[in-house]
């Protein structure tokens, strides 16, 4: 795993907010996506990068996991029905991309923690997952996610 820390620019979006038990996550990420694609179609239109899901507070072991299911649109796109229009914040992330299974991500996850810890960075927000590989087409052993953890320093 190689660790980058960049700049990411703030980033439109077409959401829904879920609150979940971490072992529902599935399909609640499955619901999730559905509708945000649902209303980004009814319009007719395009995608305008991955989709993602970024969990604004810190994961609490036992406790319902806050997502934030979205998918990036043009910056003129105002409103959708059925899901929130917002901007996700830009700044200094510390990325790395993990290739594999999602039920892998942990791994991942424990080696940027201790690659932002080495570099003398610290946590700026909770974490984003893009999903660069769509499942239903990617061999599961080379799906990419791309997760950007916010730092400071």
């Amino acid at each position: 795993m190689e660790l980058e820390v960049v700049e990411v620019e703030p980033m439109p979006v077409a959401s829904v907010t879920r609150r979940t038990p971490v072992e529902e996550i599935g399909p609640a990420m499955a619901e999730a996506f559905g509708a945000v694609m649902t209303a980004i179609d009814s319009r007719g239109l395009t995608p305008a990068g991955p989709p993602l899901a970024w969990y604004p507070e810190s994961m609490v072991e036992g406790q319902p996991l806050l997502m934030v299911i979205a998918v990036p649109i043009d910056a003129d796109v105002a409103e959708l029905d059925g899901v929130d229009v917002q901007t996700l914040p830009g700044g200094k992330v510390a990325t790395a991309t993990h290739v594999g299974p999602y039920a892998e991500l942990g791994a991942t996850y424990g080696a940027i923690a201790a690659a932002i810890g080495e570099r003398g960075l610290r946590l700026a927000g909770g974490p984003r997952e893009i999903y660069v590989d769509d499942p239903d087409v990617t061999l599961q052993d080379e799906l990419r996610t791309r997760i950007e953890f916010p730092v400071a320093g």
